[in-house]
């Protein structure tokens, strides 16, 4: 399964690389630098253990890497942190297959329920990214797999540096106290007798071991911030929402559940603008069902027949509570407190559905059912339909067709300077974060600012955020590019803008803000950029709204 996984990789390109030149940014910006301090880069707390480990790394592989490659510190970082992902995807198939196996005693069973979850687009996106969130994954797989074998304070340990990793992963607990609690591999057991089972004093240490380490490791990060009083520390945990805050969540979740398995790309911004009657982009129900639409009901067809395999026989009661144990508590702290669009959102509950998934798929083919059929075609749809989304050439396409923009504007670039793009929807953006390794990124990242970021509480206080950035950058002598696209009128099709998608903002907003602002010098064609001119106008415009400006926590 490792061999095939790496071969997939190879024959695939990351689409975009989420927050990896994030947390590069920060390890580089600590680098030959104590650990330990106040306004310390590498303590965060969604992520508390990733950047400490890109920092370690780094330091011990940096002077290597810099003999080998002419890479600067930030790509070596940037190396790392995929690498470790990489190995950690590998380790992770490799143990799903093993758990399978077992679990169904059919090789063919687990050779398809394990390259599909691995090319899933949830998993498939951020395999290579350099995010935390496969590394996560990994460590929590290695915790299900003591616990079965009665492993309990192994098992616990494992689990609490998974959300060590990436805190969501917390919400992977009471499915994981149930199998401390209940071990046996035997799912073919009764529930009522399974209960009758119950190992209350490995539940107790299961709990007891992992409170214990997530507190002591958080109590440990705290004490290396500097942090003295319960408001400091309170200010420092609340950085892991990042100012999420979206509106229509139960929409956004709709679509947000298949995109966790099948790669959707920009159709849910159709959904939007059908949704939000977009008066710019205009979307019929036609060119919904011909975008991606028959991707979303895949899905919910697909997991309408798994919960049905799951339902119909009793003795799949257990599989049942532990897959409900697993994904229940993601889904409702998606749609309460964090944002639901993002695949990776939905990575804590996919251990426990290639698990539900293996067991539905137990005897088939031989049972000959049609639920188990449309169950084995998702999973091959998965495969297919993600292997093309991700192939080279397509993504290398699409790099090129975006690179044409910045052309000109990347040797025009003066260190400090940063590029002002109207969202995160631009293509731009995910092109020049996945070129990692790029002449784009060199001699330094090309920062991108998104001007409006929907479904943030930024979004509020957009003006005066870019007020306060924009100064900060000519404070520190760089300048500010910014996209010609925010002076038209009216969004083009192809911009990914959806009117009303969070209807805190408008687009006419845009141009009637930078068209009050000076500029003095241009690059690329129609679609290049304007830099903002540092004259006196612009100062007095724009130093009264920094004031209010409200940065992330």
């Amino acid at each position: 399964m490792a061999a095939l996984l790496a071969i997939v990789l190879l024959a695939t390109r990351p689409v975009e690389l989420g927050d990896t030149r994030v947390y590069a940014n920060d390890i580089v910006a600590r680098l030959g630098k104590s650990p330990l301090g106040p306004e310390n880069s590498i303590w965060e707390p969604g992520h508390l253990f990733w950047r400490p480990l890109g920092w370690v790394l780094e330091s011990l592989a940096g002077p290597i890497l810099s003999r080998l490659t002419d890479w600067t510190p930030f790509m070596q970082v940037s190396f790392l942190l995929m690498a470790v992902s990489v190995l950690c995807a590998l380790t992770t198939v490799v143990l799903w297959h093993a758990m399978v196996l077992r679990l169904t005693g059919s090789k063919g069973i687990a050779f398809l329920v394990c390259l599909a979850m691995a090319c899933s687009d949830g998993f498939l996106l951020r395999v290579d990214s350099g995010s935390a969130y496969v590394p996560a994954l990994m460590l929590l797989t290695f915790g299900l797999c003591c616990l079965s074998a009665g492993r309990t304070l192994t098992g616990a340990l494992f689990y609490a540096l998974s959300a060590l990793t990436w805190l969501p992963f917390i919400l992977a607990g009471p499915a994981m106290l149930m199998v401390a609690a209940l071990p046996s591999w035997n799912w073919k057991a009764p529930l009522r007798e399974a209960v009758m089972k119950i190992d209350r004093r490995a539940a107790v240490r299961f709990v007891v071991g992992s409170a214990a380490i997530v507190l002591l490791m958080y109590g440990f990060a705290l004490y290396a911030m500097g942090a003295t009083s319960a408001g400091e520390a309170a200010k420092w945990f609340s950085r892991a929402s990042h100012g999420y805050a979206p509106n229509i969540k139960v929409v956004r979740i709709a679509s947000g559940l298949p995109r966790s398995f099948l790669f959707l790309g920009k159709d849910a911004i159709l959904y939007k603008r059908y949704l939000r009657h977009d008066p710019y982009a205009p979307v019929t129900l036609w060119q919904i069902a011909g975008a991606s639409f028959w991707k979303v009901a895949a899905f919910y067809l697909s997991a309408a027949c798994l919960l049905y395999e799951l339902v119909r026989r009793p003795r799949s009661a257990r599989m049942l509570m532990l897959v409900g144990l697993g994904a229940v508590p993601t889904i409702l702290f998606a749609i309460t407190l964090f944002e639901t669009g993002s695949p990776e959102r939905y990575l804590p509950a996919l251990l426990f559905i290639v698990l539900a998934t293996a067991w539905a798929l137990r005897d088939f083919p031989g049972s000959g059912r049609a639920t188990q059929y449309v169950v084995a075609g998702f999973l091959v749809c998965v495969i297919l339909t993600n292997v093309y989304a991700f192939a080279a050439p397509r993504v290398e396409a699409e790099n090129s067709e975006s690179m044409a923009r910045v052309a000109d504007l990347r040797s025009r670039l003066t260190p400090g300077s940063i590029v002002m793009i109207s969202t995160d929807q631009d293509d731009l953006d995910e092109t020049v974060n996945r070129l990692a390794f790029d002449r784009i990124n060199r001699p330094a990242p090309m920062w991108m600012y998104y001007i409006v970021n929907t479904g943030n509480v930024q979004v509020l206080t957009w003006r005066q955020n870019l007020a306060a950035r924009t100064l900060q950058v000519w404070r520190n002598g760089g300048e500010v590019w910014v996209s010609k696209r925010v002076w038209s009128s009216r969004p083009m099709r192809s911009w990914n803008w959806a009117e009303g998608d969070d209807p805190r903002v408008s687009w006419k907003e845009l141009p009637q803000f930078f068209s009050t602002l000076d500029t003095d010098a241009e690059s690329g064609g129609t679609d290049g950029f304007r830099r903002l001119a540092r004259d006196q106008q612009n100062l007095a415009a724009l130093t009264p709204l920094a004031s209010g400006a409200q940065p992330l926590p």
